[in-house]
């Protein structure tokens, strides 16, 4: 039988079942087919305008009201289950948004006294499969929902619900792109069924249709409010399938906020699509690092700037972060970025070995890294053969750049906020760059230096720029001085 021969009824289901991945192409089979589709049509216009490229500012003045958040999603949804499967860029950065300061009193919802106050919700949450896999109770869940909003009342003016925003992430199975909210907060319970979701995706063979969050490629989590996210609560996100992309700002893990989590029965997956990590204005320790490269086996770009919370240490041992990372991404990383962001302590004295990096081809750091080397003719000993370069223990003159760097690099860039205490030991390192790069760099193309000089310097600081220039011009090496104080 064909399929222009069924009865309409079924072929109304079918078409209906279509909605929305292969509505279009379903409507084009032929005459026939499209007629049916055709009252379908406006519908499928109306929900890819609304919903497939998401933030809280549209959802208002589509459906009226002054406030959105996950609850008025969910609500959505309920209302509409189609909705689920047409979203597939979403920005939640404002959840809770509103055109007021303050939001009306009717937002703060709580539960009635003889059953749920939001029934439509609540039948959201006994009938998800993904809590019950979980173990967790769809009433305790509701209520917790309640709780966050409570609890955030005398504190915010307008409340966030970590629960309400978790669960609705187990309901995207076409997501692609996603902006966390700033009031990101989860709780381990959250984590769990977040945790749950990923190994849920990665576990199934076949299509993934239905999985939510199996065709999320890129995540972004800014930073809005209160203080900074902790790491280990963004780990489940780095094993789903199809995440390419991860970005988080002000995020914090040390020994003892790190821990082991999630719990044994919901151990995370290895992703290897995940192959561009950026970690801005972060404070996290080499060990805790460590763990969470295990989710990214085959990343090719890494860029990490260090800050400094009250929670955290006012140190940065760098070289142990440039060998953690070393451990974990050596193979695959070709690109690589350290940096300091508002960061007032100290960094530790080390060896960082950048040769390990058997791919990279960018590279940016500090140069304090260099001022920090605690035995330069060590250094240079080993990997210059102890020529005459090499002067004596500690002095800045036995080290070259070159010693440092992977032969494989293309691009180097040296970037500081306190650049006046730096580039005369940069003057020294780049010093006979064209044999450096004869012997230990035949693959540069670029090398650029970039930060701060006070105006008592800018001259000694062009006059050093020159004679760099002056040098990387007779080897075909482009030379880019940025101070970013003109």
């Amino acid at each position: 039988m064909s399929l222009g021969s069924l009865p309409v009824e079924i072929l109304e289901q079918i078409v209906d079942e279509t909605l929305p991945e292969g509505f279009e192409s379903f409507a084009l089979t032929c005459r026939d087919i499209h007629a049916i589709c055709k009252p379908f049509i406006q519908q499928h216009k109306e929900l890819r305008t609304q919903w497939d490229d998401f933030y809280y500012p549209k959802f208002i003045d589509i459906g009226g009201g002054s406030m959105h958040d996950a609850f008025r999603v969910l609500e959505a949804m309920a209302a509409e289950p189609k909705i689920v499967r047409y979203i597939r860029h979403a920005d939640f950065t404002g959840d809770p948004w509103s055109r007021y300061t303050r939001p009306p009193e009717e937002s703060f919802w709580e539960p009635g006294a003889d059953g749920p106050y939001r029934p439509e919700i609540y039948s959201l949450l006994t009938s998800s499969s993904n809590l019950r896999i979980a173990e967790l109770d769809p009433c305790e869940y509701y209520r917790q929902m309640f709780n966050d909003l409570k609890s955030g009342r005398p504190r915010r003016p307008m409340p966030f619900s970590q629960h309400a925003f978790t669960f609705l992430l187990t309901l995207l199975p076409n997501l692609q792109t996603i902006k966390l909210p700033g009031m990101w907060a989860p709780t381990e319970e959250t984590t769990i069924l977040l945790s749950m979701i990923a190994n849920h995706a990665n576990s199934s063979l076949g299509s993934k249709a239905d999985i939510s969050l199996a065709r999320l490629t890129k995540i972004k989590l800014m930073h809005v409010s209160g203080g900074p996210k902790l790491l280990k609560y963004v780990r489940p996100f780095t094993a789903l399938p199809s995440l390419d992309t991860f970005e988080m700002h002000y995020g914090l893990a040390t020994p003892s906020n790190y821990g082991d989590f999630p719990p044994k029965q919901f151990r995370l997956h290895n992703s290897s699509a995940l192959v561009d990590l950026r970690l801005y204005s972060c404070n996290i320790d080499p060990m805790s690092l460590s763990d969470f490269l295990l989710g990214a086996p085959c990343l090719k770009c890494l860029k990490y700037s260090h800050t400094y919370f009250e929670a955290a240490p006012r140190v940065w041992d760098i070289s142990k972060t440039v060998a953690v990372i070393a451990s974990r991404t050596a193979r695959s990383l070709e690109r690589l970025s350290l940096s300091t962001s508002n960061f007032h302590g100290m960094i530790l004295p080390g060896q960082p070995n950048f040769r390990d990096f058997t791919r990279l081809t960018r590279l940016t750091f500090p140069p304090e890294l260099i001022q920090n080397i605690p035995d330069h003719s060590e250094l240079a000993q080993e990997y210059l053969g102890g020529n005459e370069l090499v002067t004596g223990p500690g002095d800045i003159a036995s080290l070259r750049i070159g010693a440092l760097l992977p032969r494989s690099l293309c691009r180097l860039k040296l970037v500081s906020n306190t650049m006046n205490e730096h580039f005369s030991t940069l003057e020294v390192v780049l010093k006979d760059f064209a044999s450096q790069k004869m012997v230990d760099l035949p693959n540069i193309r670029l090398l650029k230096i970039q930060g701060n000089v006070r105006d008592v310097k800018k001259e000694d600081f062009r006059k050093s720029c020159w004679d760099i220039f002056s040098d990387c011009k007779d080897i075909g090496v482009a030379f880019v001085a940025l101070d970013q104080t003109l």
